[in-house]
């Protein structure tokens, strides 16, 4: 066998061999350059998380506190995009408009629908704030909406998207997604199962929330969102007439409100029928903590 070493001292030719071998050995993943993936907004980066390993990059293009409906990247943010792997979209309306935009400018960046496969429930028709009065902007009747992370199980399916499109970008890691996709759909169920016991047996069923963000997780546990936001607006006179009148009626205590909105009409309705107004975010990172808080919150504003 020739001398692969030839002009290296003896003393150190085991070294040499040791390092190599330890080189050869190392998992795939750990020679490999890291996943930079991107998401719209951070539950998505939690079920992400539970599926990758720890040197995967994820980044979030919604931060805290930022509307889904107004967002426009920053000129960092679209180089971070440019140079992902994957962006994983989920139908959030700023996506309406940027990811044309995206499939022109970055062909090789690959884009995955979270939605596809999903039962999705329709959104009224309504206009944000702050978005320009347009066709492209305007949120049409049969517009699908996008909340679909605040249903555990849908949140499970998602997961299934997830892991398929990873293992499509990353065939070495298969296994290791699958073994993880298994192990979060169980932690998902769990989850699930543990918000409907808390929440059966309410003799009231129905609840107030300024954005109506919660469709899949009232339809999922039997329950009815009322929105106080009319057609993306906040209501006018006769509309808040109508909702104290509601409200009265059916004693609700609580109105649900989220930092991305204005509270304005929240709190004036409050004030009016005596309740208290309490926020909830839906576009939390730790996505089962939120779910948690959000039954027991419910829970509190409907139990007798």
């Amino acid at each position: 066998m020739p001398d692969l070493c030839p002009l290296l001292p003896t003393t150190r030719r085991p070294l040499l061999l040791f390092l190599l071998v330890l080189l050869v050995s190392l998992p795939s993943s750990l020679l490999a350059a890291p996943l930079k993936l991107l998401v719209s907004v951070a539950p998505q980066q939690y079920l992400l998380q539970q599926l990758v390993d720890e040197t995967a990059q994820i980044r979030v293009l919604i931060g805290p506190g930022q509307s889904p409906a107004t967002f426009d990247p920053t000129p960092q943010q679209m180089a971070q995009i440019v140079d992902s792997d994957l962006l994983f979209s989920i139908g959030v309306p700023f996506e309406r408009i940027w990811l044309p935009r995206l499939r022109q400018n970055a062909p090789g960046l690959q884009l995955i629908d979270c939605l596809q496969g999903l039962p999705l429930r329709q959104l009224a028709a309504h206009h944000h704030p702050g978005e320009e009065d347009t066709a492209t902007h305007h949120h049409q009747a049969d517009e699908r909406d996008p909340h679909v992370w605040l249903d555990p199980l849908l949140c499970s399916q998602i997961a299934v998207t997830l892991c398929q499109a990873l293992q499509q970008h990353d065939p070495a890691q298969a296994p290791l997604y699958a073994e993880r996709l298994s192990r979060l759909q169980q932690q998902l169920l769990a989850l699930h199962e543990e918000i409907s016991a808390e929440l059966a047996g309410l003799s009231s069923r129905r609840f107030m929330v300024f954005h109506p963000a919660w469709g899949y997780f009232a339809a999922r546990y039997g329950l009815e969102q009322v929105a106080i936001e009319q057609a993306g607006k906040e209501p006018g006179g006769a509309h808040l007439a109508r909702l104290i009148q509601q409200a009265r009626a059916e004693n609700i205590g609580v109105i649900f409100v989220q930092q991305q909105f204005s509270q304005r009409a929240a709190t004036t309705l409050a004030r009016q029928i005596g309740a208290r107004v309490v926020p909830l975010d839906p576009l939390s990172a730790d996505l089962p903590a939120m779910l948690r808080a959000t039954a027991t919150a419910l829970k509190q504003a409907l139990e007798p």
